[in-house]
């Protein structure tokens, strides 16, 4: 701390601490416009590319509202990515705790070490996985919400789907089953 005053007060370091604030200066001076031209470079990317998907969801969703037929493979592919999340996380939660099991059984530090290892390289493995099928159940969810509504109600589904959902369940409700009882 007495080293710290006493270079404090001496002119060399008031000289050097201006001196090297000058050139800072300068430096923040010619780099202030390129980061200004990578930060708009960037920028101008991340628009176009959400332009791009945006562009896509719209035709996948037009697809679907003439294809309805089609919308249930889009939920059955909804349901099988949230069952990768689950998976991916459960992986994640299995590998963990078995390695750290072994350390514990074992009582090696090498062991220890690797498994310690082991369990952040796994681990990040499968969360990451996790978090990418889940990024791509939000953007299938998406879909599905922009062109029936909600999964359970009819309130915002097409109307001729509707419909037929509806006579098909009539139909159902009044012909007889295979086994030749009415239900």
């Amino acid at each position: 701390m007495d080293d710290l005053i006493k270079q404090m007060s001496s002119p060399t370091w008031w000289i050097s601490t201006i001196v090297i604030a000058f050139f800072v200066n300068i430096l923040a001076a010619y780099a202030k416009p390129l980061a200004d031209k990578f930060v708009s470079k960037w920028s101008e990317q991340v628009r176009e590319r959400l332009r791009i998907d945006r562009e896509q969801r719209e035709k996948v969703v037009d697809y679907l509202i003439e294809q309805p037929s089609r919308l249930v493979d889009i939920r059955t592919d909804a349901i099988f990515t949230s069952l990768r999340v689950i998976q991916a996380l459960l992986w994640a939660l299995f590998w963990t705790i078995t390695l750290e099991f072994l350390t514990k059984i074992t009582g090696s530090y090498a062991i220890y070490d690797i498994s310690r290892i082991g369990i952040i390289v796994i681990y990040l493995y499968f969360i990451i996985s996790g978090l990418q099928q889940f990024a791509r159940y939000r953007r299938l969810r998406i879909i599905i919400d922009q062109c029936a509504g909600s999964i359970h109600t009819f309130e915002s589904m097409p109307p001729d789907i509707v419909d037929s959902l509806r006579r098909e369940d009539a139909e159902r409700k009044t012909s007889p089953p295979p086994g030749g009882q009415p239900q």
